[in-house]
């Protein structure tokens, strides 16, 4: 998931999803190699050098449409 040049999104993407990880929380001193937005996260906010994500997958399939 994380290699010297940086955080690779789609490694990390499939095992949050695995485990059913509803948030992501990222060091933005870290480099990434694709944004999470384009993994179907959204961005809650950014606090520090921190910035929270929220799976918006998983929030359908908490909540399904009727």
């Amino acid at each position: 998931m994380e290699r010297q040049d940086g955080i690779v999104m789609r490694k990390l993407n499939q095992v949050l999803r695995k485990e059913d990880c509803t948030y992501l929380v990222l060091n933005n001193t870290k480099k990434i190699d694709a944004s999470p937005e384009d993994y179907g996260y959204l961005k809650i906010g950014t606090f520090g050098d921190y910035t929270l994500y929220r799976d918006t997958g998983a929030l359908k399939q908490l909540h399904p449409a009727p």
